[in-house]
């Protein structure tokens, strides 16, 4: 399904039945990422309450699609994104969700932004 008019798409895997995210909720996340143009490869996740990614919606400390999907969803979902580039992560800003690893961070950044660079 499409969600706004930014290009980020997504499909619930599971419904949440808690209480809803909306602007200013504050989040636990448990997260997988993964590079649409290599091929999936994952550069982070956390499938683990001790590792959860916790902020608040809308506070601008999250690459924007997450923030923009997370809205709506429900406390226990499961919900998978396809973040087009413009909304993801952006040169100069150190958003999250990123690796814990700076070998991945430096993989990660050298991968999407290397305009040079073909999938």
């Amino acid at each position: 399904q499409d969600l706004g008019s930014r290009g980020l798409k997504y499909i619930d895997l599971r419904p949440g039945k808690g209480a809803e995210a909306d602007q200013d909720a504050v989040v636990r996340v448990q997260w997988s990422g993964r590079l649409y143009s290599k091929q999936g490869w994952t550069y982070g996740r956390c499938n683990d309450p001790e590792c959860e990614l916790r902020f608040k919606v809308g506070d601008g400390t999250t690459i924007a699609g997450l923030d923009e999907g997370i809205r709506g969803m429900r406390e226990g979902g499961y919900r998978r994104f396809l973040i087009p580039p413009q909304i993801a992560y952006q040169e100069g800003q150190e958003l999250q969700p990123l690796p814990d690893r700076d070998d991945l961070k430096r993989r990660l950044y050298s991968t999407v932004f290397n305009k040079v660079r073909i999938a």
